[in-house]
């Protein structure tokens, strides 16, 4: 795999897989813009508990 990289927009675009494949892997990539960098970064979705089974645990217990 390839290391945190600065791309050009075209190239970006051609080999879009293997910048997301990066991205993915904890390198950040960069993609160079006429007008700006564009920073490529991979955030993993976090696993949700069932709002049922959340409400079912019951609530915050008070000291009062």
């Amino acid at each position: 795999m390839i290391a945190t990289k600065l791309w050009k927009r075209l190239d970006a675009e051609q080999r879009i897989d293997e910048v997301l494949d990066c991205a993915k892997s904890g390198q950040t990539q960069y993609i160079d813009d006429r007008t700006g960098i564009f920073e490529v970064k991979f955030v993993a979705s976090t696993a949700k508990e069932a709002a049922g089974k959340f409400l079912a645990s019951g609530g915050p217990i008070d000291d009062d």
